[in-house]
């Protein structure tokens, strides 16, 4: 059933995590089961998103976490809050539960018709496969948000793959296994058309888009030529982190990672430029910072979008793995499987750690995580 709803007093002002986690509190019981029909899933865009305020698309996502048993907020960045901004949404609220063994597709148009289709057809389909037939059936302008095999099979570590410009699902809510409770919900996506126009209304459109310039300015000229963050990105975080011996690093024994040289933002950078990839990549939705990437393998193919800080400590200092090319397909592998990085990586630490495989063994971590992809009893 599909309700369409004024936004209630209480939460009238509020975007973003504050509406998501602040929903959650209220409407959901607190010792309920993360996957059980009592919890519920929420879609919320900011405040800002869709309309000329750059830096506003990002997407919160909000429930009772499977991994933590607290209020989790999730959020991603991408084109689905810009998408969801410009239709006047102020937030899509998932209740209940699907009858075992359904999966759906929740399709928003650009008049703000909202469906649900049956997606059986997707079942245990990757994100990268179910993004490209989605935009074949929708139209390139199509935002998404979606589940891989983790969160169908409800694994705790489980993430929302969010689509960026291009149309990849490189953009992820990672945290807190929020993909397990849209795959309990038996939701494959939420499809949100990016040509909508349904906006609400500013009180004073000229000024606000005036004031629009003035920070886009302040952002372009100051922040970026101060921060560095257009041609490494997060990455630039590696060097300095490692430095104080804070770097994350073979199950965080250590603070420092022998090699880190190799897998640092500036190592990152002048590989991605010997091999025509971008290091400066507008990932999201009106962004101005660009600090998205595009990895390309030798041969100038296409490995990843956007690896960023989190997934290099995790994939490659907690594992004591100091090659790039390994860590960029590990990133391409969670987001296709649809779970988190940072968690998957810890996870594979634990187990070389314990003496499963050995630290800085590449080619076993990529075999752990494919073994999360089929289900198995050891990826589970």
């Amino acid at each position: 059933t599909i309700k369409l709803e004024d936004v209630p007093q209480d939460y009238m002002g509020l975007g973003g995590r504050g509406l998501t986690s602040i929903m959650i509190n209220k409407e959901v019981p607190p010792k309920c089961d993360p996957l059980g029909p009592e919890n519920k899933i929420i879609f919320a865009p900011g405040l800002l998103s869709g309309t000329s305020l750059v830096n506003t698309s990002r997407i919160s996502i909000g429930a009772k976490s499977p991994l933590t048993g607290g209020i989790k907020e999730s959020n991603a960045g991408g084109t689905v809050a810009a998408a969801l901004g410009r239709l006047g949404i102020t937030a899509v609220v998932i209740e209940g539960q699907a009858p075992e063994g359904n999966l759906s597709i929740l399709s928003i148009d650009k008049e703000g018709e909202v469906n649900l289709i049956p997606a059986q057809e997707y079942r245990g389909m990757r994100t990268y496969q179910f993004v490209e037939k989605i935009l074949e059936a929708y139209g390139k302008k199509t935002a998404v948000l979606c589940i891989g095999p983790a969160g169908e099979q409800r694994m705790p570590l489980a993430s929302i793959q969010s689509s960026d410009i291009d149309g990849r699902p490189c953009r992820a809510a990672g945290r807190g296994g929020l993909g397990a409770v849209m795959g309990a919900k038996g939701l494959k996506a939420v499809v949100v058309d990016q040509g909508g126009k349904r906006a609400d209304a500013i009180a004073d459109p000229e000024a606000f888009n005036e004031a629009a310039k003035v920070l886009a300015k302040i952002i372009k000229e100051e922040f970026i030529n101060v921060n560095m963050m257009a041609p490494l990105g997060t990455a630039s975080l590696v060097a300095p982190v490692n430095s104080m011996g804070a770097f994350p690093s073979y199950n965080a024994t250590k603070g420092v990672l022998d090699g880190w040289e190799n897998i640092s933002g500036e190592a990152m950078a002048e590989l991605i430029k010997k091999r025509g990839g971008n290091t400066t990549h507008m990932g999201c939705a009106q962004c101005v910072i660009h600090c998205s990437n595009i990895f390309v393998d030798e041969k100038g193919k296409y490995v990843t979008g956007s690896l960023e800080y989190e997934t290099i400590w995790s994939m490659g200092g907690m594992t004591g793995i100091v090659d790039l090319d390994t860590i960029a397909q590990l990133d391409f592998l969670c987001d296709d499987i649809g779970v988190d990085t940072m968690s998957t990586g810890v996870a594979i630490a634990v187990a070389m750690d314990a003496g499963h495989k050995k630290f800085g063994d590449g080619k076993a971590a990529i075999e752990m995580v494919e073994e999360i992809g089929k289900g198995t009893e050891f990826g589970r």
